[in-house]
């Protein structure tokens, strides 16, 4: 099995995975043939790309994190949620707690399913399967948030609320005009002001409407735009002044931005992101949060094809903690791109080999 763009997926392909909707019902079972309809269709519906079957990964299976079906009920929640906002509605006591708390409850069981995987590498391509932004973003930022504090040996307790605070860290974005959130050309100054708001007004809604929420969830929500140098807002808090959710979430925040297409430019590969947050560290970010972040992610998921700076192609196989961005890879491809026959195809470590470098994702 290995996860293909949908852009370079070939007529016939068989699909290794159930493909989902965005209101989270079943498009597409695992072991259909995709049709150049059902491709296009899949187009038309935003969906990045799918996992198939092929010769190649045929004996490598890819274990989530989480997993669709939790995510597709965290995203439905979080949609309702975010709805309620939006729109100023006047709902009851009783209907804010069964809200908040189907959101808390998600958060709860997506904190159990990352500890039971505790020593899984998050698989950051998995997360980029819909290009919706609001609501897969939140709840990609909380899964991310939640496998850095579990690297950091968190509490149970924490975790959770870690992961309520990553998945309304972008609830104040609802009260900003959407012709700035949405503007293809760079914000000016009076939009950027309005822009930088968000954080406190997320953080002044759910302290309003949901009492209940931890004062940490809170914190972090308010403090996901703080900078380790101080030039970040609403309060250009720096280094440990920022309240430590809040520096975690930044980082998955950040991540799961750049990997996003907007309407202002495309996304960026997992790898290329990772580069930009390992860039930025020191400036943007705490860096021993970015240290633990890379050491816990994979930006190469099983099954991704990479050309070697020898020119050879290997396909992925396996990553090992602590070396994301080293994976294991059986080679498939000679330095004249001929396919190495399966007999003769080595393994190859690239944590043993610092002269062979990764340049670049290919797709066969």
């Amino acid at each position: 099995m290995r996860f293909i763009p949908l852009q370079s997926v070939k007529e016939d392909a068989i699909l290794h995975r159930q493909v989902y909707s965005e209101e989270g019902q079943i498009l597409l079972q695992k072991g259909m043939k995709l049709t150049k309809q059902y491709i296009n269709r899949l187009k038309e519906m935003n969906i990045n790309g799918v996992y198939i079957d092929c010769n190649l990964s045929k004996n490598i299976e890819m274990v989530g994190i989480i997993d669709d079906q939790l995510r597709n009920r965290a995203v439905q929640d979080v949609r309702k949620l975010f709805t309620f906002a939006e729109d100023n509605g006047n709902l009851s006591k009783t209907k804010k707690k069964q809200q908040i708390d189907s959101v808390s409850n998600a958060v709860d069981l997506i904190v159990d399913q990352i500890l039971d995987h505790e020593h899984t590498i998050l698989n950051l391509v998995d997360l980029k399967i819909f290009d919706n932004y609001t609501f897969h973003h939140c709840v990609n930022v909380a899964v991310i948030s939640i496998t850095i504090g579990a690297a950091l040996d968190m509490s149970k307790e924490q975790l959770y609320k870690l992961g309520l605070a990553g998945i309304l860290h972008d609830i104040g974005k609802t009260f900003v005009p959407e012709e700035i959130l949405n503007k293809k050309g760079q914000l000016n100054d009076e939009e950027w002001e309005i822009m930088k708001d968000h954080p406190f007004l997320g953080f002044k809604h759910i302290k309003e409407n949901y009492p209940s929420l931890p004062a940490t969830s809170l914190a972090g929500i308010l403090n996901h735009h703080e900078k380790w140098d101080g030039t970040g807002y609403p309060s250009g808090k720096k280094g440990e002044e920022i309240f430590e959710f809040g520096r975690i979430i930044a980082i998955a925040d950040v991540y799961d931005a750049l990997t996003s297409d907007r309407p202002y430019r495309k996304g960026l590969l997992p790898h290329t992101a990772v580069e930009y947050i390992m860039g930025m560290a020191e400036d943007s970010f705490d860096l021993s949060i970015v240290r633990t972040f890379l050491k816990n992610i994979s930006p190469y998921p099983l099954g991704t094809i990479l050309k070697l700076s020898t020119g050879e192609k290997g396909i992925v196989i396996k990553n090992t903690p602590n070396f994301g961005l080293r994976p294991i890879l059986l080679m498939i491809k000679d330095q004249e791109d001929h396919l190495i026959p399966e007999n003769k195809r080595k393994i190859l470590d690239l944590k043993k080999y610092n002269n062979i470098t990764i340049e670049s994702v290919v797709d066969y």
